[in-house]
């Protein structure tokens, strides 16, 4: 009781929006603090050159899964503790789903952390409204380039136009390939430019590509594997780069989070992880590292 008392206050001491004593938790224990990663549209319409959409959106038509609804995630979010943290961007476009402006206002009214990665494709001029009412931990926008994520520039200009005249915090915007000048001049002239990558996935789909021999551990989650990935129908994957749908290990319709966190399902996928050579999502993935 007492170890379980301590871990929980470490968790309480960890959640400073800034990130600094966030960090100073990282540092003590090897990995990042636990979140969830919601997909809230099965069908996303973006097909990026770097992403393996055709996985994702083939697992979303056999298991016939439609958009997650608002009520479906406020009772998803109830079996959630509030000092996990609650990310908007899953396997494709959140905003594409008309009620996410809702959703992150929700968690946020409630005391939950929140943060957004998003194409701004699908977004509003009222649900912006509505995301300018939060004070994100990330905001981090993908803008289109001309080789992975190929999107008309004039429409996507219109999109940014919309958070004008907001009280909004500063966004992070980040591309794969080469952006058109138009858009860098339009955001360069916000003051918010930082320059970042996004991460190539399609070699996920690949499981001949790569292979990591030995006890490994993620570049993300550490060896607890507390960064999880929730479908539009609940079902939770170990990893938000499953897009498959091969590794899941509960369903948070069904499920609190303390039960599938000690689940049968994560314990025996963290034993092959931790195994010399035991089959598993983290064998394949470059953002594996050998303990």
């Amino acid at each position: 009781m007492r170890s379980l008392n301590a871990w929980k206050w470490r968790q309480f001491w960890g959640r400073d929006a800034r990130g600094k004593l966030r960090n100073v938790y990282e540092w003590l224990t090897s990995t990042r603090l636990p979140y969830v990663s919601f997909t809230l549209d099965p069908a996303c319409p973006l097909r990026c050159n770097c992403c393996p959409w055709q996985s994702f959106s083939e697992a979303g038509k056999q298991l016939r899964m439609s958009r997650m609804s608002l009520d479906d995630f406020k009772h998803i979010l109830s079996n959630i503790p509030r000092w996990v943290l609650i990310d908007f961007s899953g396997f494709g476009e959140s905003a594409t789903n008309p009620a996410m402006p809702d959703m992150l206002l929700w968690a946020y009214a409630r005391g939950y952390r929140v943060q957004l990665f998003s194409t701004l494709v699908g977004l509003t001029r009222a649900g912006a409204a509505k995301l300018a009412k939060t004070k994100m931990c990330k905001f981090v926008v993908h803008m289109p380039d001309r080789t992975n994520f190929l999107y008309d520039a004039d429409k996507w200009l219109v999109q940014l136009a919309f958070f004008d005249g907001l009280n909004f915090p500063t966004m992070v915007f980040g591309a794969l390939g080469e952006v058109d000048p138009r858009i860098l001049e339009q955001v360069s002239a916000r003051g918010s430019v930082v320059p970042i990558g996004i991460t190539d996935k399609r070699s996920l789909s690949d499981k001949e590509s790569r292979w990591n021999d030995g006890p490994l551990k993620c570049r993300f989650a550490g060896k607890r594997l507390n960064q999880w990935a929730i479908w539009p129908n609940g079902d939770v994957s170990v990893c938000f780069f499953d897009y498959g749908h091969e590794n899941v290990i509960g369903n948070l319709r069904e499920q609190t989070y303390r039960e599938i966190s000690r689940g049968e399902l994560l314990t025996e996928y963290r034993r092959r992880m931790l195994s010399d050579f035991g089959e598993c999502l983290c064998r394949h993935c470059e953002e594996s590292i050998t303990q």
